[in-house]
């Protein structure tokens, strides 16, 4: 290979390498980078203008000017903002997507719903039937200390009646009062007991029947929307005879 071959070669990839520069030069002259993403636990829609975005957290090329971005997410209040894109520089559009009102008093209607449910059928049958083994446990308790007193009371009497020294008669004497109040004491609680246990018991499970009916009759809150923006875009094409062709695309949103 001689020389002037050489400088030939030489010349061309300079040209081709000066080529691709001024190429690559004017792809991003006039354009600037742009962040847009939003969080959210349920899947993102996000247009900007008309189209369709694929969100990411990379930046993405776009021409400068401004630039209408909305998003929107299902139970999400849609957001909507205006971006300006400048050569050689960054926007970041990151933002977090913030419940709807109508999802918001959908939430408070369903905890509502779900306390009144919860009310009607776990606090006053469980109160009740709590309440009913309390009050027998106490009655068993009661009468067993009932008859603990009455069983002194009686040997304090066979004492008094046996003995012949003054001070046991007044010792025996004064037991045998005691333990007949106290008896007597426990005779009157179990009185009171039952009498409340007759009312308490009965009422309880009566209410319980009333609210475990009414409980069943409670509407469950529901929540439907209609989306904001849409994944869905409509291609209509329509072809003619030889190379031609016509072409219709219209974007849902």
């Amino acid at each position: 290979m001689n020389f002037s071959s050489l400088l030939r070669i030489i010349v061309c990839l300079a040209f081709i390498h000066c080529s691709s520069a001024v190429i690559a030069q004017e792809i991003v002259q006039g354009k600037g980078k742009a962040i847009i993403y939003f969080g959210s636990p349920t899947p993102v829609t996000v247009r900007l203008d008309t189209a369709l975005l694929r969100q990411t957290k990379n930046p993405i090329l776009l021409k400068e000017g401004k630039y209408i971005v909305r998003a929107w997410a299902p139970t999400k209040e849609l957001f909507t903002d205006t971006i300006t894109i400048t050569e050689g520089k960054t926007t970041i559009c990151v933002k977090s997507l913030k419940n709807s009102e109508a999802y918001s008093e959908y939430r408070r209607e369903l905890s509502s719903y779900k306390l009144k449910k919860a009310g009607a059928r776990y606090v006053v049958l469980p109160a009740t039937l709590l309440y009913s083994g309390f009050a027998y446990f106490k009655y068993r308790q009661n009468a067993k200390l009932m008859n603990e007193h009455l069983e002194n009371a009686h040997i304090a009497k066979e004492g008094y009646e046996h003995s012949i020294s003054l001070s046991n008669i007044s010792m025996y004497k004064e037991t045998y009062y005691s333990e007949k109040a106290i008896y007597e004491s426990y005779i009157k609680k179990n009185n009171r007991l039952s009498t409340l246990s007759c009312v308490i018991i009965p009422a309880g499970i009566v209410a319980s029947a009333v609210l475990i009916y009414w409980s069943g009759k409670l509407e469950k809150p529901r929540y439907s929307e209609t989306p904001l923006l849409s994944l869905n875009s409509i291609s209509i094409t329509r072809e003619f005879d030889q190379d031609y062709s016509l072409s219709l695309l219209i974007n849902i949103r």
